[in-house]
């Protein structure tokens, strides 16, 4: 995880949502290109099963993003997850 968050914080763009799976395939006869939506690549996909396993260590990792964007998206899915658990 802390590779991942040092990539994001290095791509200008990163907001942590919008999680997708882009795949080209070039061949001298035809093209191809799928898009496909990956939720789970989100943060706050992410960040929200990591907060139901291990919360101290889901907040140091949300509080190394840099950007504002990726930092509340993790903030928010680490808070949903602990309501939700509470509810329980």
């Amino acid at each position: 995880m802390s590779d991942a968050i040092k990539a994001a914080n290095s791509a200008d763009t990163f907001s942590g949502e919008d999680g997708k799976i882009i795949i080209k395939i070039q061949t001298k006869q035809m093209g191809s290109f799928n898009n496909f939506d990956v939720p789970d690549f989100d943060v706050a996909g992410i960040f929200g099963k990591l907060a139901n396993e291990d919360f101290d260590k889901s907040i140091e990792l949300a509080r190394g993003f840099e950007r504002q964007a990726p930092r509340a998206n993790a903030t928010i899915a680490i808070a949903r997850s602990v309501l939700a658990e509470k509810k329980r």
